[in-house]
């Protein structure tokens, strides 16, 4: 990589490292790692799943472990942290990728 090149993009990064939506993304991915009720929500989310997995060869128990799992899905991805973790996830993430679509393009010259 030339050296105009990688000075773009530590600029670029320092400046992505600034933006308040990444630095939210940070505060809410280590509320997330330390809330006792979001730990709580997945373990029970990881639970359901794995009960549904287990039950697949008995319709009725599959349907029941079925029910649980999405109330469950629904009460993690509904947790107000949770919910705009991912939202902010899902807009870094397509920053991202536009970047490195333009780096790929760059290559390519």
């Amino acid at each position: 990589m030339n050296k105009d090149l990688q000075d773009v993009l530590d600029k670029y990064i320092d400046t992505f490292l600034n933006q308040e939506e990444v630095k939210q993304y940070f505060i809410l991915e280590k509320e997330i790692e330390n809330s006792q009720e979001i730990i709580n929500l997945r373990e029970n989310l990881k639970n359901c799943q794995k009960a549904l997995a287990l039950s697949i060869n008995d319709k009725v128990k599959h349907e029941e472990y079925l029910i649980k799992y999405n109330l469950a899905k629904d009460a993690f991805d509904n947790n107000p942290i949770v919910n705009n973790y991912n939202i902010i996830k899902e807009d870094i993430y397509n920053k991202l990728k536009d970047l490195q679509d333009k780096i790929n393009d760059i290559n390519k010259q």
